[in-house]
């Protein structure tokens, strides 16, 4: 069996002459998943972004007079070195709507205690959503609005998916976040809008698709559950996800797997909500993998 491609969002530099609050957002990152390196200095983050290998930068906008040049110009200077790289810039100073248009930055947060207690979230929106103008794209935790993603983004490597496709049996050796990350890649190939929610406290759903086929806007709230070929998905999940559906006001609940479902799970879909349910085991997701990036029905 192939050894299937690191997924992996990649690294992050973070550029804060604060060790202490660096060190901080580092943690939270790595945490996650991520890779992070702090540097305290402009200097360093040139060398570490010429370096090649961050995929964001999280920059101190307020950095002390110590560190050199003016923040604004600075990040200029980045951006033109560095054109496609995602830029996130906070500070507790730079209150002006107007600063992340003027920095050419992607997102702005201006309370510092924001991206110490939501660096992830806001590192993900950045990644998956990358803003095509330097409008503020965030200012704090909304939890109530559902922010979508380009349809055209690519979430996963496109190589990972076309080893998947080829030998779907190594689904198995992806941890639960990167199986969320490959059924929230087909459906975004698909045409679907889509928002991956944060890494925990999820509340059952792990995966927001929403479309629009000329008859109104479609919302399909997805939940993925990476088990073991022999953990099959029980009828207390199916039956929590209906209530989910329910609550979200969805078009469609369904649940993607790696394994398959229980005979009173089927039972209960059927019985209780045809055409609201969706139940996809390890074969169905098989399928969406070989037709990707076809839409997934």
């Amino acid at each position: 069996m192939a050894t299937p491609i690191q997924l992996r969002l990649g690294d992050v530099v973070v550029m804060e002459d604060d060790v202490a609050v660096g060190n901080t957002i580092a943690k939270n990152l790595r945490d996650a998943g991520f890779s992070p390196i702090v540097a305290t200095t402009l200097n360093q983050a040139r060398t570490l972004l010429e370096q090649g290998n961050a995929r964001v930068l999280i920059a101190d906008i307020g950095l002390s007079p110590g560190t050199g040049a003016n923040a604004v110009d600075a990040i200029r200077d980045i951006r033109l070195e560095h054109q496609d790289l995602p830029i996130i810039g906070y500070s507790n100073f730079h209150e002006d709507r107007t600063f992340p248009e003027l920095a050419g930055i992607d997102a702005f947060l201006p309370k510092l205690e924001a991206v110490q207690d939501d660096a992830i979230k806001l590192v993900e929106q950045v990644l998956l959503s990358r803003a095509t103008d330097a409008e503020v794209l965030y200012h704090g935790p909304d939890d109530a609005q559902l922010e979508t993603i380009k349809p055209d983004l690519v979430f996963v490597d496109r190589r990972l998916m076309q080893q998947l496709a080829k030998h779907p049996a190594d689904l198995h050796l992806l941890d639960p976040r990167e199986f969320e990350e490959v059924i929230a890649e087909i459906w975004a190939g698909a045409g679907f809008s889509v928002k991956l929610t944060p890494r925990s406290k999820d509340g059952g759903k792990d995966i927001y698709a929403v479309t629009n086929e000329g008859f109104g806007d479609l919302l399909y709230v997805i939940e993925c559950k990476k088990y073991k070929s022999d953990n099959p998905v029980t009828v207390e999940i199916v039956r929590a996800l209906y209530g989910v559906t329910e609550g979200e006001k969805a078009t469609m609940g369904l649940i993607a797997t790696t394994s398959y479902f229980t005979g009173p799970a089927h039972e209960f879909q059927k019985r209780m909500a045809p055409y609201r349910l969706t139940l996809r085991d390890f074969k169905g997701v098989s399928e969406w993998l070989a037709d990707y990036p076809k839409r997934p029905r």
